[in-house]
């Protein structure tokens, strides 16, 4: 009998340790830093090269996820043609289609959510849905797929780093927000659990603070900007904050950010968010900014590597996405005049 009781006392103990994980822990995490800087500064726009594309004229209607490899050539994917796209430097106007369309077989995809070039050329493509993450050439081979286990599925961003890639998951399941693996597929560490039992709460944090936004990786620290809760934060390797900083102009934001229904949440209409990109370039983090959707231009807002605000430029059209290979930037933009998409080539300013 006092074995019984035992067993049941070290039972409880360990269920009081892991609620003790609690959210007021995992809060803290999220909280961040006020920048130094309120207001933006500059707001020059960005130097225009030549228009490369007209998505409209190659029949893509649904692009997003544009992507620049180190080379200049662009990637994206088409959700009309369910298809990844790809554009060779020497000549954009010939796309190539990688992948072989919607599906579960081994060259389909059920839901792509985001791809990164490594510096080989090669594509590293999430498939949401479908529960896995493939490398392809761009000849369209299939050079590696593998599938996390179940407690890592729902991979929504990924981040390419040398040796290893890390992935940003649509929910929470067993092992928490961050999942880091080899290049092989191997699982290596997560990071970021919540042990709540409230599901309003539980969906007010993970709906609003977390899933929307970008992952990105450089010398090993990953970096994650929110897109709700207007945030950058930097780990390292092991999954250790390094920093969590506010970015400019999101003063006033109601809490909560997200109306519960009976079977859904959304997104208050008062929320400003930025649009949630962000790459590394150098010594700087290049971060877009949309507010409220402004219809008139979208801004490119500059930090240092430790989150602190530098200077802003503007986009010439409204843009959804940008990318850089490190000489240049690429828009995915829209037109005032025609409303049409188009890829356009900007002029890469100096920063410092």
């Amino acid at each position: 009998m006092k074995k019984i009781s035992y067993i049941i006392f070290l039972f409880c103990l360990l269920s009081f340790n892991l609620e003790g994980q609690s959210v007021d822990d995992f809060k803290y995490n999220w909280e961040s830093e006020d920048q130094l800087q309120s207001s933006r500064k500059g707001l020059d726009t960005l130097k225009l090269i030549n228009v490369l594309v007209s998505l409209d004229d190659q029949d893509l209607f649904q692009f997003a996820y544009i992507r620049a490899d180190n080379l200049g050539n662009l990637v994206g994917y088409d959700f009309n043609k369910e298809r990844v796209i790809y554009f060779h430097q020497e000549d954009y106007s010939l796309v190539r289609e990688i992948t072989d369309g919607n599906g579960r077989g081994p060259r389909e995809m059920k839901l792509v959510r985001d791809i990164e070039f490594d510096k080989k050329g090669n594509m590293w493509i999430i498939d949401l849905e479908g529960g896995k993450i493939t490398k392809w050439s761009k000849e369209n081979e299939l050079l590696k797929s593998f599938k996390p286990k179940k407690k890592y599925t729902r991979p929504y961003r990924i981040a390419l780093c040398e040796n290893s890639i890390s992935i940003l998951s649509e929910q929470y399941l067993g092992e928490g927000l961050y999942h880091k693996f080899d290049l092989e597929g191997n699982e290596q560490n997560s990071f970021m659990t919540l042990k709540n039992n409230n599901k309003d709460e539980f969906r007010l944090w993970t709906d609003a603070s977390y899933f929307r936004g970008d992952l990105t990786c450089s010398n090993e620290k990953i970096y994650h900007v929110g897109r709700y809760k207007n945030y950058i934060r930097k780990y390292d390797k092991n999954g250790e904050l390094l920093f969590s900083k506010k970015v400019i102009e999101f003063e006033g934001n109601p809490e909560p950010l997200l109306e519960l229904g009976n079977r859904s949440s959304r997104r208050k209409d008062e929320v400003k968010t930025i649009s949630g990109q962000i790459e590394v370039l150098d010594n700087s983090l290049l971060v877009s900014f949309s507010g409220k959707r402004n219809p008139y231009f979208y801004i490119l807002d500059i930090y240092d590597l430790n989150g602190n605000y530098k200077i802003s430029y503007q986009f010439n059209h409204p843009t959804k996405e940008f990318t850089t290979d490190g000489k240049f930037i690429y828009t995915l933009e829209t037109h005032r005049n025609d409303k049409k998409q188009f890829i356009a080539k900007y002029r890469l300013p100096i920063f410092d």
